[in-house]
């Protein structure tokens, strides 16, 4: 959050803790918004945080403790692909050509955060068309590579795999995604990238 305390509040806590612990920190009203308040806190008023260390050391690491979290509390079952992205087949699909890295896909879709917030989709009847190198979330390109239309796939994508730290209005930065996706056309228009010397 925008706050005007100053970040070493939080620093000085958080080196008091070690991975898996938690501390509660009172701020007083002169540290924190002081006389003025805003909009969502009172003039004069103290602020209660309670910050947590995950015993995890990486971003990937969490990502993947929350997905298996996600999975195990509602009882699916997926594949984890090497990316780190987990899926689960919903139907194969046996219609055309096999997609690859530089063919052109029609898709419908809907990217949503865990807490079931859908920030994207397409709408209607109409797909997204892309070159499936190019697609918005990274992680759907391997997993993609080799499916043909038909192809029905839910997608629970680590956020290195998806936004990452890309931080918007609709989406925090660092989000775990679940994608619903329907795999419409592979069309026959191969891009063949340039040779690299």
């Amino acid at each position: 959050p925008n706050v005007p305390y100053p970040s070493t509040v939080f620093r000085t806590a958080i080196s008091k803790i070690q991975r898996g612990g938690s501390i509660k920190v009172i701020i007083p009203s002169h540290v924190a918004y002081g006389r003025a308040g805003n909009s969502l806190v009172s003039p004069n008023e103290p602020l209660v945080v309670d910050l947590y260390v995950y015993h995890e050391k990486s971003q990937a690491d969490l990502d993947d403790l929350r997905i298996k979290q996600f999975l195990t509390a509602n009882n699916i079952t997926a594949v984890k692909d090497p990316s780190g992205a987990y899926y689960q087949v919903i139907q194969e699909g046996t219609t055309g050509l096999a997609a690859q890295l530089y063919t052109v896909i029609k898709t419908k879709y809907k990217a949503k955060l865990l807490d079931g917030y859908v920030f994207d989709q397409t709408i209607g009847d109409t797909p997204y068309e892309v070159e499936l190198a190019s697609t918005r979330y990274y992680g759907l390109r391997k997993i993609l590579v080799n499916r043909k239309a038909g192809t029905k796939l839910r997608v629970f994508m680590p956020s290195i795999g998806a936004l990452g730290s890309f931080d918007s209005s609709d989406v925090p930065k660092n989000s775990v995604i679940d994608i619903e996706l329907e795999l419409q056309e592979v069309v026959d228009d191969t891009i063949v990238p340039a040779p690299t010397t």
